[in-house]
């Protein structure tokens, strides 16, 4: 199965957007220049495997997640929506 690179990187950056932050600050988080990231966002460029599964731990996602646009494990989409409820009455 080939990833779609440009729907990943589409989910990755609504996902910087809605965790409030940056791609630099993305790019710090999970060492990688933040040109690079840049250069790899701007040509669609597929992720490897360790990259892909860093940027999913820094985003609060799975990597299936990325790829896919769905999670499969129903206790792993429950831990989200409880570190997101949590997160709201913290605000």
């Amino acid at each position: 199965m080939s990833m779609d690179a440009v729907s990943f990187w589409n989910r990755v950056k609504q996902l910087i957007k809605s965790n409030n932050t940056t791609q630099r600050g993305l790019s710090e988080t999970i060492g990688l220049s933040a040109r690079t990231l840049e250069i790899k966002i701007g040509r669609k460029s597929a992720p490897d495997v360790f990259e892909a599964y860093k940027i999913a731990q820094a985003l609060g996602v799975s990597v299936e997640y990325l790829v896919t646009g769905s999670d499969t494990n129903p206790a792993e989409r429950e831990l989200k929506e409880l570190k997101e409820r949590l997160k709201n009455l913290v605000e």
